[in-house]
Order: C-alpha cells, then sequence, then structure tokens
C-alpha cells in the first residue's frame, strides 16, 4: 500500500449501479476514480481505484 500526504477533493458522482462512486482530484490537476466503502464501524473508509 501507498502513503502520500496532499490535498485532495472527493467529488460525488453514482453511476447506474449507485455504487459511491468519487473523483478523487489532486491539487495538481490529476484526478482517478474510486469507489468508497465504509469499514465494519463506519469509523474509516477504503478507496479503491
Amino acid at each position: 500500500m501507498d502513503c502520500i500526504e496532499v490535498r485532495c477533493w472527493l467529488d460525488w458522482w453514482a453511476n447506474y449501479d449507485l455504487d459511491p462512486v468519487f473523483t478523487l482530484r489532486f491539487a495538481d490537476g490529476d484526478a482517478i476514480d474510486v469507489t468508497v466503502r465504509p469499514s465494519a464501524d463506519h469509523r474509516r473508509f477504503t478507496l479503491t481505484q
């Protein structure tokens, strides 16, 4: 697992199955689509590309 510390933004949108899909945008203009899944205790979340 890679670890980075940068400023970024999550832009929400939903695909046709209504999965929680976001565009993760970075300050330098790069962006990737990610799916957000909460942990079992709902205190953390996982971003999956």
